[in-house]
């Protein structure tokens, strides 16, 4: 399972103790941290961004990486091409996770050891196709991130991301805009994890 690690849109401006003993709790039952960096589609300095990368590391010992806010277009890879360089630079091995919210410029699925290639609504989810270009990498390095599914919809909307070629799978009930959207988990939250463990 993998958590998000997330103090104030990025590591915030100083250590969070309290912060610190729920990432130490997470990771001693055996999530795997991600800590988020918001990139605003490249408007944030790439200086900017590393130097958020080390405080994650030098703060609450997360190595790992979610990129989010990730512009699509194949014109902005090198921005990322140099963050993610620089996330494995500093630690070999580091996982890093790109959100574009839909289905980016296929280099992009060459940068990131994991891409959320669906972070909208269970309607446009079913309305909206997947490239042709996904079929030719893993489907562990795809994940969606999906809201307003209802738990009757629950299994044929991961069955249809599996079709699809997608590994990595997250929906919640709350609707698309709310502010808690993430601020909570859906209440099918077991059914979801045994659902997953069973199907991807």
């Amino acid at each position: 399972m993998q958590v998000i690690v997330n103090p104030a849109s990025g590591p915030g401006g100083a250590r969070d103790p309290v912060y610190a003993k729920s990432v130490r709790l997470a990771r001693d039952a055996g999530a795997e941290l991600l800590g988020y960096v918001d990139t605003k589609y490249t408007s944030v300095p790439l200086h900017s961004a590393e130097r958020q990368v080390r405080e994650y590391a030098a703060w609450y010992g997360v190595t790992d990486i979610f990129f989010d806010d990730v512009s699509g277009t194949g014109r902005k890879l090198p921005y990322y091409r140099a963050l993610s360089r620089d996330v494995r630079g500093r630690t070999p091995g580091a996982v890093v996770m790109l959100n574009p919210g839909d289905f980016p410029a296929e280099g992009y699925a060459r940068l990131g050891d994991e891409l959320v290639v669906a972070e909208y609504g269970y309607g446009e989810f079913l309305s909206t196709a997947p490239p042709s270009w996904l079929t030719r990498f893993s489907p562990s390095e795809f994940v969606t991130i999906l809201s307003g599914v209802s738990r009757t919809h629950l299994a044929a909307t991961l069955e249809l991301a599996r079709s699809r070629g997608i590994g990595g799978f997250y929906a919640t009930e709350v609707a698309t805009g709310a502010g808690d959207l993430y601020e909570q988990l859906p209440s099918y939250w077991s059914t979801e994890r045994a659902d997953v463990a069973a199907d991807c």
